[in-house]
């Protein structure tokens, strides 16, 4: 969000809340289909994406202002360095404001999701 505030596609006056009873964690995922023509070369872009040095950069809140999937502790001095300097943006959380993370629906659920959006707003997409 922070990212899309500074490109204008959102007000500055917006805020990121998280919810007393838990928010969902918004976990982005990467693939490699199994039938990709270089499983290899998206090994390694999966991994890249994963590297201290990616995930702080899409920490940047003029970037992306996602806080890292990387534990800390698990990190070296170094490593960890590269997180210390990223404030969040005023727009996003601060990194550790969401005190419950509740897991995302499983993919069963989705067929039923899009059928209550649609009964209740009448669109689904």
């Amino acid at each position: 969000m922070p990212a899309a505030v500074q490109r204008y596609d959102l007000p500055p006056s917006i805020r990121s809340y998280a919810m007393s009873d838990g928010s969902l964690s918004n976990t982005h995922f990467v693939a490699i289909p199994y039938n990709a023509s270089h499983p290899k070369a998206a090994q390694l872009v999966a991994n890249f994406l994963l590297s201290p040095k990616a995930q702080a950069h899409k920490q940047n809140p003029n970037v992306w202002g996602d806080k890292t999937v990387l534990v800390p502790a698990t990190l070296s001095t170094e490593q960890q360095a590269l997180f210390t300097t990223t404030k969040p943006h005023p727009s996003a959380l601060p990194f550790e404001a969401i005190k419950r993370i509740v897991s995302e629906p499983h993919p069963s659920w989705v067929d039923a999701i899009v059928e209550g959006w649609q009964a209740r707003y009448g669109v689904s997409e």
